[in-house]
């Protein structure tokens, strides 16, 4: 992808730390989604299945990303600067109309009929939508966010996502989260808890330090709490 002229939202002192890093965590979902929507043996149906129950598993936290998006982030932004969102609202429903609704009924059709053509078909669908996400992501990462920063307070940012993660359901964002926080390094991953420190309520933190706690190995988990050392409360 050609580098933009415009530079990518980077702030570590920000809540919207949280939004940064579930992007990346989004793009490395759709990224492996094409890497075994390539592989696929099409005529063995448990690929099939998994590769299914893998899809809605991104579609489901997707869909209250971008929900999320719609219902709070959009209006904050849209009482400052009118008609900001329109393009982004397009691209949620160009994705949905031309890959995310079209994916499982491919899916569900080389279950019944494991021809190259319809593998050949997903795999065209595969590369639209990794595609569309990494331009969607790009696009709100480099432009969207540095106005978030740049007009909003801190209090007002951490309210935002506040609202946007309190409609999340724990059953989705409970795997996305410790998902992000498995691959990234021990900076990435103080960014990111304090970030959910401004975000979360301070019940809901303890739970979600009790579930990442368990997905680092217990000396990188101590390497963060002499970072951060309210982890060890």
């Amino acid at each position: 992808m050609p580098s933009s002229k415009f530079k990518p939202y980077n702030h570590p002192q920000s809540p919207a730390q949280v939004y940064l890093l579930i992007h990346g965590q989004i793009l490395r979902e759709t990224n492996e989604f094409e890497r075994l929507a390539k592989r696929l043996n099409r005529k063995e149906k448990s690929q099939i299945a998994s590769l299914s129950d893998y899809f809605e598993f991104i579609k489901k936290g997707l869909s209250f990303h971008e929900q999320g998006e719609e219902d709070f982030l959009f209006p904050a932004l849209e009482s400052k600067f009118k008609h900001l969102s329109s393009s982004y609202i397009f691209d949620h429903d160009h994705q949905s109309t031309t890959v995310l609704d079209s994916i499982p009924n491919i899916l569900n059709e080389l279950r019944k009929s494991p021809d190259s053509e319809l593998h050949d078909r997903l795999n065209r669908h595969a590369i639209a939508f990794n595609t569309l996400m990494h331009l969607h992501v790009v696009k709100e990462n480099e432009l969207l966010l540095p106005i978030l920063y740049e007009h909003f307070t801190t209090e007002e940012q951490a309210s935002i996502l506040r609202q946007m993660s309190e409609h999340v359901p724990p059953e989705v964002s409970g795997p996305w989260l410790s998902k992000t926080f498995a691959v990234l390094n021990i900076n990435d991953r103080e960014k990111l808890l304090r970030a959910l420190m401004q975000v979360a309520p301070a019940n809901k933190f303890a739970i979600i330090t009790k579930m990442l706690s368990g997905v680092a190995a217990p000396s990188d988990w101590q390497a963060l709490i002499l970072r951060i050392p309210e982890l060890h409360s």
